[in-house]
């Protein structure tokens, strides 16, 4: 049941970005289908994108933050990899005998 739930939300996830995308771009291939005059062109129809744009981002952020208990959204086997992932601090060591510029001067 688990893993069919994370399958759907990706699913929903994937749907809405796809049809968000069409949706911002729809003014500008309506301004290009239907050759705008240059106010359009230049003011209503890049308006039109980023007012669309900035709808879709709310609702994106709204629908990707639903907690992972009610809609999980990454697969049980991508959850385990990230959270036992560990990024190298800036200023961890290098092991001994590394010689970073050697390989770099090498290499050209």
């Amino acid at each position: 049941m688990n893993k069919l739930t994370t399958v759907l939300s990706l699913i929903r996830i994937i749907l809405y970005r796809t049809l968000a995308t069409a949706i911002v771009l729809a003014p500008i291939v309506i301004n290009i289908l239907l050759e705008g005059n240059i106010v359009s062109s230049l003011l209503y129809t890049p308006l039109l994108s980023i007012i669309f744009l900035g709808v879709a981002i709310v609702l994106d952020s709204k629908l990707t933050n639903i907690p992972s208990a009610h809609l999980p959204l990454l697969p049980c086997c991508l959850a385990k990899v990230t959270s036992s992932a560990k990024a190298p601090a800036a200023n961890e060591q290098l092991p001994q005998g590394a010689n970073i510029n050697k390989k770099l001067t090498h290499a050209a």
